[in-house]
């Protein structure tokens, strides 16, 4: 995972700002692009989990989560007739080695974060205004959630180095998009460490 184009200054500066940690779940780390990321995937999340910990950020950890009755299943699902990522089974848990103590969990069932769930609104309580993005997939669950961050008028930046796709070839575009479309800005850690530590809550 390289990086494109990143800012040399995050902004805005000062703003009140949290974590999202998107579907780092068991069940999507049986592909192989993925498989062989994970444990980058896994140090560089820590690292940005023990960052906004130091510095008194909030964490909201993002997980798919489904039901076997079909209520909460995407088209996909239902057209292939196979449902996954379900309530209580290990594919649905969080990959082992995350440090999530300390995080907020919220539960979703389609690409959105912030699709049918309380995001927005826990957001809105703890006043944020920007989101530190990481998980997977590029092109989907984080383009999505993106997306609809952009929607809602809170700031993106995209912790590049914590975000992967299982489908590698649309990793850059998916981020390339995001940055010029939504003026969101895809940067690395050392930059987002600088960044969280000038937003000291």
């Amino acid at each position: 995972m390289t990086a494109i184009d990143a800012h040399e200054t995050i902004t805005p500066a000062h703003a009140r700002t949290a974590l999202l940690i998107v579907d780092l779940q068991n069940a999507y780390f049986n592909n192989d692009a993925l498989r062989e990321c994970q444990a980058t995937l896994l140090e560089k999340t820590n690292e940005l989990i023990a960052m906004c910990l130091e510095n008194n950020l909030p964490i909201f950890t993002i997980r798919t989560e489904h039901y076997h009755d079909l209520a909460t299943w995407t088209l996909n699902m239902i057209d292939d007739k196979q449902g996954y990522l379900f309530k209580d089974d290990n594919d649905s848990q969080s990959i082992p080695g995350l440090h999530l103590d300390q995080t907020i969990e919220v539960l979703k069932t389609r690409d959105s974060a912030f699709h049918d769930t309380t995001l927005s609104a826990m957001l809105k309580n703890h006043a944020i205004e920007t989101l530190i993005l990481c998980g997977v997939s590029t092109h989907t669950c984080i383009a999505q959630t993106a997306a609809d961050a952009y929607a809602q008028n809170f700031r993106v930046l995209l912790a590049e180095e914590a975000i992967a796709s299982h489908k590698p070839e649309f990793h850059h575009v998916a981020l390339t998009m995001l940055q010029t479309e939504y003026r969101q800005q895809v940067v690395q850690h050392s930059e987002l460490k600088q960044y969280i530590q000038d937003n000291r809550q």
